[in-house]
């Protein structure tokens, strides 16, 4: 075989291989074809054989770029070549500024996920104060005719983003509870406002 590689048992390979210049570790595949530099028969594509006729691999893509690619592979009945990147999934992008990708090629975060997270709790540090201020003496409560005339006019509550900005933008998850937890303190103040104003009709009556 004319490509440069290294095969660590039947599980384990690496070596190098034409997409983009760059090397490879897979498992339970070996690299069977490479376009690098013209080295193989396939033509310009990359083509890995199965080691058994059915299993899973796993292909880690280190570019020039400054990136590691993850890829994963199913396959079942047969160990026909399979083609990179076009047979196999994407998985993960981990940048050289350290930005990691699940789902995505282009992390623009520290992470970033194209996809649903499933946790057994998430702690966020806040990086805007808690909304305990509405209860300070000082504190200016929106009048209750005013706040209808905004939502009115603007189809959502005053400080919160409209629908359509957060379809576009995205929500700072942080921010949003923050805010949400001040309208519903404010709520709360309506509330008492209400309760006592129905007190006094009552004793008037």
């Amino acid at each position: 075989m004319d490509v440069a590689q290294l095969r660590l048992g039947p599980y384990f390979t690496f070596g190098n291989f034409g997409w983009s210049n760059t090397d490879f570790m897979g498992t339970n595949a070996v690299l069977n074809y490479s376009s690098y530099h013209g080295v193989g028969s396939k033509g310009d594509g990359n083509r890995f054989s199965p080691v058994y006729e059915s299993g899973k691999g796993f292909v880690v893509n280190p570019r020039f770029s400054g990136e590691y690619n993850f890829y994963g592979i199913e396959w079942g009945g047969d160990t026909s070549d399979k083609s990179f990147p076009d047979d196999f999934t994407h998985i993960m992008t981990l940048k050289y500024n350290g930005n990691v990708g699940i789902g995505t090629t282009t992390p623009d975060k520290k992470l970033t996920v194209n996809g649903t997270i499933h946790a057994k709790e998430v702690l966020v540090d806040l990086n805007v104060p808690g909304p305990d201020y509405v209860f300070e003496p000082d504190y200016q409560l929106r009048d209750l005719d005013e706040l209808q005339q905004f939502i009115e006019t603007n189809k959502h509550l005053p400080e919160v983003p409209s629908a359509a900005t957060m379809e576009e933008e995205g929500i700072s998850v942080s921010e949003m509870n923050m805010l949400l937890l001040k309208k519903v303190e404010e709520l709360t103040l309506y509330i008492l406002q209400q309760e006592k104003r129905i007190e006094k009709l009552e004793n008037k009556n």
